[in-house]
């Protein structure tokens, strides 16, 4: 982990702006050309450094240095960045099928570089069942805030450690392999071609695929097509329309995705 990243998060204060679906904000404009995604994970996003817009079940916010955004299942919110949004840190916590993992993403003079680590099992289990709680507390409640604040101090510790027992060591082939099918799945396949991989993880994609190939059982393509299966089985359950999910899957177009279905499905 990055040393300033690592300062900022020691610090116990920093995280101080805490937000979720029924927090007080700005109607958000649709017109604004900002993409919408949902699914059945829950997340979290922390705010490092930087200003960005963020859309959350319909209200836009500002996502300043210290900002943390609660976002609960099928929650919709804002899908990746515009453009025009550069020079930002962003933390995003992925809670993934019984996992926790942590996405450091870096954007600097539009070059952006990504950080992907996990969690003990049991601080999934732990921070899922707090926020049941908080989901049964009235909204600007104190039990409610007390819960929020608890929740980041807890994930900002276990940041602080991982980034002091490993900020010096390099990572081994199935280190990186795991990294790898990480971002492939809390990104549901999107931006997961051959290139993107192989800028993702550092290695050469011919040495990438026969190492993912060997550690895995798939290829990564099959890896892909397994992953997005899943997230269109859950999506379709909540009726969410075809445009919505070929966009989150990465898609160009539902008639890309229609395709795909028609193959993969």
């Amino acid at each position: 982990m990055d040393q300033e990243i690592l300062k900022v998060i020691s610090d116990s204060a920093f995280f101080r702006y805490l937000y979720d679906e029924n927090a007080t904000a700005k109607q958000y404009c649709p017109n604004a050309g900002v993409q919408i995604e949902r699914h059945v994970t829950r997340e979290i996003l922390m705010v490092i450094a930087g200003e960005t817009d963020f859309v959350l079940d319909g209200k836009y916010h500002k996502a300043v240095p210290g900002s943390v955004f609660f976002i609960d299942h099928w929650v919709p919110h804002k899908l990746g960045y515009r453009d025009d949004e550069t020079d930002f840190i962003h933390i995003w916590m992925h809670f993934h099928d019984g996992k926790l993992y942590a996405s450091i993403l870096t954007v600097a003079g539009g070059v952006s570089s990504r950080d992907i680590f996990s969690f003990p099992p049991e601080l999934y289990s732990l921070l899922n069942k707090r926020w049941e709680q908080m989901k049964n507390c009235p909204d600007n409640s104190p039990a409610k805030r007390k819960l929020q604040r608890y929740m980041t101090q807890l994930l900002r510790a276990e940041m602080e450690l991982n980034g002091e027992d490993g900020s010096h060591s390099a990572r081994s082939n199935n280190e990186i392999i795991e990294q790898v099918q990480k971002y492939i799945e809390i990104n549901y396949g999107r931006n997961s071609s051959i290139g993107e991989l192989e800028k993702f993880s550092g290695y050469n994609r011919y040495y990438l695929m026969r190492l993912f190939k060997a550690q895995t059982g798939f290829t990564i393509l099959q890896y892909v097509n397994q992953v997005r299966r899943r997230m269109v089985e859950d999506a379709q359950k909540r009726n969410i329309s075809q445009k919505e999910i070929a966009f989150q899957l990465g898609f160009s177009s539902p008639a890309a995705f229609w395709l795909w279905k028609k193959r993969k499905m």
